[in-house]
């Protein structure tokens, strides 16, 4: 049976569980995040394995750069830099 929480990461409602392994699908143990509005997105993150390098909330808060639905306003929000995960 998974366990999930609510929980708000950078200020965004998001829905974190952690699923062990087997249960209804995955061969591996999960984490899966749920924000189902971050800034009019749905966003969905997967991490599947027992020893994940990154967590899901740590994907979310700080490894993502939400720029939002309207291409015109993404101009205020620039990407300083790429990101190297791992």
């Amino acid at each position: 049976m998974p366990h999930a929480a609510h929980r708000v990461v950078n200020s965004y409602q998001v829905v974190v569980a952690n699923v062990p392994a087997g249960s209804h699908g995955p061969r591996e143990p999960g984490q899966f995040l749920c924000a189902a509005n971050a800034d009019g997105l749905v966003v969905n993150i997967k991490v599947l394995g027992r020893h994940p390098v990154l967590g899901v909330v740590s994907l979310f808060a700080h490894h993502m750069a939400l720029l939002g639905p309207h291409p015109a306003r993404w101009y205020s929000l620039p990407i300083l830099r790429p990101v190297r995960i791992g």
